[in-house]
Order: structure tokens, then C-alpha cells, then sequence
């Protein structure tokens, strides 16, 4: 399947709304999680994870239940240093997701993009996100 027809099917289930016929995998999570509007204010932690923050934050809330962020195998796999590079194997890389993501969404026309934006918006204010600005 290409990403463009992954786009569009995803779109689909937009106009049908939530229900058993969606993917679940695809549902906005506003709509999924056991109903998380009702349930996120009673959530501890909520956080936007990107490569230079996340393993401060995982590393600060798995210490405030108790947990030594070095009890965990694969730990440094899991959350490298923000400049670290990615070891695999015998290759060391990162993930270039940023690049990959660039390169599918260059594919499909803004319209499109601007369709699954708002398909997602009710996420983008319930964990108070800012909407991509290549859609606007």
C-alpha cells in the first residue's frame, strides 16, 4: 500500500467517525484510551516527547516512582543522549524520521494533509499541541 492510499483510507474513517469499523491504530486519541477526555485530568503526567527532551523527562518520572533509570536493560537504547547516534548492529545512525517524513508527506497534496489535520485536531487541543504549520 502506498502512503498517499494509507492517507486516504485513514480519511475514509473520518467521514464514517469513531466506531468498532475504524482501525484502532489510526483513531484520533481523544476517541480512544477508554474515553481519555473524561479521564485526562486525573492522568499525573502528560508530556510532548522529542529527541532532546525525552530521556530527562523518562528518567525524571521513572525516578519519582521509585525506579533507577539503570535497572533497566536497553535503557540507553530506548532514550540515547539528544546527540547521540542510533546503534544498530554494526551500523551507527539515527533514525532520519524527520527526513522520511518529509520525503511521504512531499507526496501528498495539501489539501490532504489539511484533511487529516483536522481528523486529528481534537488531539491537538486536548494535549494542547500546535497543529503542524506546513498545513496552513
Amino acid at each position: 500500500i502506498q502512503f498517499l492510499e494509507a492517507v486516504r483510507h485513514i480519511l475514509t474513517l473520518k467521514s464514517k467517525g469513531p466506531g468498532p469499523w475504524n482501525d484502532m491504530h489510526w483513531v484520533p486519541q481523544a476517541y480512544n484510551c477508554g474515553n481519555i477526555r473524561q479521564s485526562l485530568q486525573y492522568y499525573n503526567t502528560v508530556e510532548v516527547m522529542d529527541k532532546q527532551t525525552s530521556r530527562a523527562k523518562v528518567m525524571a518520572l521513572l525516578r519519582k516512582v521509585g525506579v533507577d533509570p539503570r535497572s533497566i536493560p536497553e535503557f540507553d537504547t530506548l532514550y540515547p543522549l539528544p546527540d547521540a547516534k542510533l546503534t544498530i548492529g554494526k551500523h551507527t545512525h539515527n533514525t532520519n524520521a524527520r527526513a522520511f517524513m518529509q520525503k511521504y508527506l512531499a507526496k501528498v497534496p495539501n489539501d490532504t494533509l489539511q484533511s487529516l489535520v483536522e481528523y486529528y485536531h481534537e488531539d491537538y487541543v486536548m494535549f494542547n499541541m500546535t497543529e503542524p504549520s506546513f498545513v496552513r
